[in-house]
């Protein structure tokens, strides 16, 4: 029998005298039947533990260096490492995984690296065990239906309640297991349908919502999850006022994962049914999280690293962008927020290696190079104005159409996928799609694809990336000549700042506090010496390709150009839009994610859009009957 903790397991709290007893090695043999090893479990169960062999309980050990730098970090972040603080959880091996590691805002840490004698012990945590307690909401509940910690804003009452009628192959409790609901024939979990039947059976109110039916379905009542049902007392918590409204249903995708349901799941989200993305993350922060390996990431093996064709500089001014990259100021500055965002994300934005590897399961290493280029095209046609959730989901949409034989639709995506740029998202997926994008037309986004697929050298020059510089430099001739603001009453109010500037209306302080005041693009013959001087300058003197300080720069310095999106990778947000569709659609993110990569679905969310879905949704039905007529005729 594995040896056990038992100084670790008193400070955890264990109370029961018997459990002390029997792991310091004062055996009792007639204490329960079974091997040493069922006797412990059956003791740790019967207390409500989930407590591991000792092996398991040791902490992360570190090298020399790596203990100097945690103890540095820990420092920064104002985590207490003397005797009697964060016994419970393992601050060196969140570290090690993530040393940018920050806590959230009210001073918590994920459940990752929580060790078994933490009050809100997971199943989330490496250290679970198949029986560890799960998250259900804001509920922490184990295996057996019991109530952990409850972190939701309602009580949770858990009164008698009359038997219900159970689908076939259930049966009602027994008095062993109050409120639980064990089966007989064949061993399943409930379906969301059928937890519907039972949720909205007259007289009874469920008190625990806002819960998706598929989490309820999946709910355990026994210490084998795979097999169990659900915990009545988690159904119908009490009785139902008369002409009381049961809470809507957040789940809202039917049917098997095709792009057609996809879409008419977006439908019923744009009808107000669901929980949009922005709260859905809130509520699962962890979600997608391990979809994809992001600490080994490697470039993707889309492109080879080189250069791309620039316009020639010729003539033309690019004086402020030559006096910029001499400023000794500049540079430093540049560099500054290149290390601000090594902080704030160590790991890669664009080394989407892990997602290319999906590819190469997919479709094999001959055609998983194009296929995946369609998708970074896709992605890159409709990144302008974007924040990288929305960007994800766009992108998706047109590479579904052009992976299913779609056309792109004239006036417009459909409602869920919409954006005030669409228009420009539209011809730039043309372009890519009928092979006349033209990447001297377009740097930035011929750039993009070429980071996001593995080129590392070249610069994505966005409006983050120009602001940046712009703003540093402090140079007149970076403001913008034409800036158009909507008053409330409607009209456009058009201003030039750099003659605002040159007249004293307004200063260069003030400019510095508006990002949006800035030029957010290079002109296309400043592109090419913009990108030689920052690798020169900036990147190559830090030891890093000119990819990767943009990338850290685009984090760094976010708080000054107005970023609106998030600072972490984009697999990491891929993952969570993954996650988001897999829990609207009853599914799993790793379907998901197969559908995603063989272009057969596009990625949900809730959105403003520019035409009604049944368009879109018609499209999908015509894909799925092969009427070439019907088809061209649309």
């Amino acid at each position: 029998m594995p040896a056990f903790d038992v100084a670790g397991a008193r400070k955890a709290g264990y109370d029961d005298k018997e459990i002390l007893s029997y792991v310091a090695g004062e055996e009792n043999p007639d204490l329960l039947p079974g091997t040493d090893a069922e006797k412990i479990r059956l003791l740790l169960a019967r207390n409500g533990k989930h407590m591991l062999d000792v092996e398991y309980l040791s902490p992360t050990q570190l090298e020399p260096m790596q203990e100097v730098q945690f103890q540095d970090w820990a420092k920064r972040n104002k985590v207490r490492l003397e005797p009697g603080w964060n016994e419970d959880y393992d601050m060196r091996g969140l570290w090690k995984a993530n040393p940018g590691a920050v806590a959230d805002p009210r001073g918590h840490w994920p459940d990752t690296y929580k060790l078994p004698n933490h009050p809100t012990f997971s199943n989330q945590s490496v250290y679970a065990t198949d029986d560890a307690p799960r998250w259900y909401g804001k509920r922490l509940i184990d295996s057996q239906g019991k109530v952990i910690a409850d972190e939701s804003d309602s009580p949770l009452d858990l009164p008698d309640v009359p038997a219900l009628k159970l689908p076939q192959g259930l049966s009602g409790p027994p008095a062993s297991v109050p409120g639980s609901v064990p089966q007989t024939g064949e061993r399943r979990n409930m379906t969301p349908s059928e937890v519907e039947s039972l949720w909205q059976e007259p007289g009874l109110q469920p008190t625990l919502p806002p819960m998706s039916l598929a989490d309820m379905a999946m709910l355990p009542m026994g210490a084998m999850e795979q097999e169990s049902g659900i915990p009545l007392s988690l159904l119908a918590m009490a009785k139902n006022p008369a002409g009381k409204r049961l809470p809507p249903r957040r789940i809202i995708g039917e049917g098997a994962l095709t792009g057609e349901n996809v879409l008419r799941a977006a439908e019923r989200l744009q009808a107000g049914e669901g929980i949009k993305y922005g709260p859905w993350r809130k509520e699962n922060p962890d979600a997608g999280a391990t979809l994809f390996d992001l600490a080994t990431a490697k470039p993707a093996g889309v492109f080879p690293p080189g250069p791309l064709p620039r316009t020639p500089v010729g003539r033309a001014d690019i004086d402020r962008t030559v006096a910029a990259f001499r400023k000794p100021k500049v540079v430093a500055q540049l560099q500054e927020w290149i290390n601000a965002g090594m902080q704030k994300m160590p790991d890669s934005w664009y080394r989407t290696g892990p997602l290319y590897d999906e590819y190469v399961k997919e479709w094999g290493p001959e055609l998983a190079p194009a296929k995946m280029q369609k998708q970074l095209e896709y992605i890159a046609a409709t990144s302008t104005s974007a924040k990288v959730p929305d960007n994800l989901k766009i992108g998706s949409l047109y590479n579904y159409l052009d992976q299913q034989g779609l056309p792109i639709p004239e006036s417009g995506p459909p409602k869920g996928y919409g954006h005030k740029f669409w228009m420009s998202h539209r011809d730039a997926s043309k372009g890519f799609r009928e092979g006349t994008f033209n990447p001297l037309d377009n740097p930035k986004r011929a750039s993009y694809v070429q980071n996001l697929g593995g080129n590392e050298n070249v610069v994505t020059a966005d409006r983050h990336y120009w602001r940046a510089l712009g703003m540093a430099s402090g140079d007149p001739r970076f403001l913008k000549t034409r800036f158009e603001k909507e008053l409330p009453d409607g009209t456009k109010q058009v201003r030039n700042l750099q003659k605002e500037l040159a007249e004293g209306k307004i200063t260069m302080r003030q400019a510095k506090k508006e990002p949006q005041w800035w030029d957010e693009a290079p002109r296309p013959n400043e592109y090419g010496y913009a990108e030689d001087a920052y690798k020169r300058k900036v990147t190559d003197p830090m030891g890093l390709t000119v990819g990767q300080g943009q990338e850290k720069q685009w984090v760094g310095a976010s708080d000054v150009t107005g970023l609106g999106s998030p600072g972490e990778p984009i697999l990491r947000t891929l993952g969570s839009r993954i996650a988001y569709t897999a829990y609207q659609m009853g599914t799993t993110p790793e379907k998901v994610l197969q559908a995603y990569v063989q272009g057969k679905i596009p990625l949900l969310e809730l959105g403003a859009g520019a035409v009604g879905l049944s368009t879109l949704s018609t499209l999908a039905g015509l894909a799925a009957s092969g009427d070439e007529k019907q088809r061209e005729k649309f």
